[in-house]
């Protein structure tokens, strides 16, 4: 009987090694078809100069986390959002402009008529396109700047880093007092058993 318990325990063994040898082999086949997935993405999808650039151009390293930009690529940085926001500026500064512009025009149309009371207008007319480009302009160079250094400097560092510096000093305050507290609390223990006579 003990024979035959044994035989079975090892055949019940061989069966676990197999299944192990078996989830092993699927596991490394799942991992050669994950790489093989990823080398024909690389393949279709080749990594081009627009990822070596920083979203920011004092962003301290790439999206992988590791790769610290250059100097051209910072300067890129700078210049790629100029064309989107020159256009964005254009296209709200021609609508803004523009719809002032009609409503100028029908306020001249309706006091010559008569329609409403006239009164002399001292503004000046604008050229909705110089306008227009005057605007994209200022997007592209000054609030691109603007926006480079609030979001690379001025919030990592100072408001980021002044309130971690804040938290890190109420927390040290807070260990300090729950210290002093325990303190406080063992010396009136101290000085309670100190009245009662044991002896």
């Amino acid at each position: 009987k003990t024979v035959h318990l044994d035989d079975d325990i090892d055949c019940c063994h061989d069966g676990n090694h197999d299944d192990d040898n078996e989830s092993e082999n699927e596991h490394e086949k799942q991992k050669k078809q994950q790489l093989q997935l990823q080398l024909q993405l690389q393949k279709q999808h080749p990594s081009s100069w627009r990822d070596k650039v920083p979203n920011n151009a004092f962003q301290p390293t790439l999206l992988d986390g590791r790769t610290k930009p250059t100097l051209p690529s910072r300067l890129l940085a700078f210049l790629l959002p100029m064309p989107q926001l020159f256009r964005a500026g254009v296209i709200s500064s021609t609508i803004g402009y523009g719809l002032t512009y009609l409503l100028t025009a029908l306020r001249t149309i309706l006091m010559e008529r008569g329609i409403i009371p006239f009164y002399d207008v001292r503004t000046e007319p604008v050229s909705v396109p110089l306008a227009a480009i005057y605007t994209g302009v200022f997007m592209a160079v000054v609030s691109n700047v603007r926006y480079q250094i609030l979001q690379g400097v001025v919030e990592p560092y100072l408001i980021d880093g002044g309130f971690d510096k804040l938290e890190r000093g109420l927390d040290a305050l807070e260990s300090r007092l729950r210290g002093m507290r325990e303190l406080g609390m063992l010396s009136r223990l101290l000085r309670g058993l100190n009245g009662i006579e044991f002896w």
